[in-house]
C-alpha cells in the first residue's frame, strides 16, 4: 500500500492506494520510487510537486474509490438543501419541512456544485462517479437530519404553545 496525506490537509485523512496500482512516485527534489517497470496505462501514477500531490492517470476503480474517498473532504454545497429543508420544517411543521426534504433527497448534487478540488480529477468520469455517489448520499443525510431538527424543535414549540 502507498498511504499519503494531502500537503494543504496534513491534518486530513490518510489516503491509502494499493501498491499494485501504482507505477510510480516521483518525489518534490527529483526522486523517484518505482513500483513496476511497465508503467500501463491502467496504472496510478502519484506525482509530488511541492509538497502537492497530482494524479496523472489511473484504473477506473483507484479513481473512483478515490473521488468517494475524498467527497466527505471536499464536498460542502449541500448547505442550501439542509436549509431549504431545515426553515420550513422549523418556521411552519414538519409536514411542510417534507415537501423540501423529498424534493432535495431526490435529486443528486449538481456538477458545478461538487467543489472538486482539481480540473484533471473533474475530468475523470470515474472520479467524478465516485465523488458524486457519496456528495449524494451526504447530501440526503444532512437534508433528512435538518427536516428532523426542524420538526422535532417546531413540535417541542408547539406542545410549549398549547401547554400555556
Amino acid at each position: 500500500e502507498v498511504k499519503y496525506k494531502k500537503w494543504e490537509n496534513l491534518d486530513g485523512p490518510l489516503f491509502v492506494i494499493d501498491k499494485v496500482n501504482v507505477a510510480r512516485i516521483k518525489f518534490a527534489n527529483g526522486t523517484e520510487e518505482v513500483f513496476s517497470e511497465i508503467a500501463s496505462e491502467k496504472s496510478t501514477q502519484v506525482m509530488y510537486d511541492n509538497g502537492k500531490v497530482t494524479m496523472i492517470s489511473g484504473e477506473p476503480q483507484v479513481m473512483y474509490e478515490m473521488g468517494k474517498s475524498e467527497a466527505p473532504v471536499y464536498y460542502r454545497n449541500y448547505r442550501g438543501a439542509g436549509t431549504g429543508t431545515l426553515l420550513p420544517s422549523l418556521l411552519i411543521n414538519g409536514l411542510v419541512g417534507l415537501i423540501p426534504a423529498v424534493a432535495c433527497s431526490a435529486t443528486p448534487p449538481k456538477i458545478q456544485k461538487l467543489g472538486i478540488p482539481t480540473a484533471d480529477k473533474m475530468n475523470n468520469p470515474d472520479y467524478v462517479r465516485g465523488y458524486r455517489e457519496v456528495a449524494y448520499k451526504i447530501k440526503k443525510r444532512k437534508t433528512w437530519m435538518n427536516w428532523a431538527i426542524g420538526s422535532a424543535v417546531s413540535s417541542v414549540i408547539l406542545i410549549i404553545a398549547n401547554a400555556n
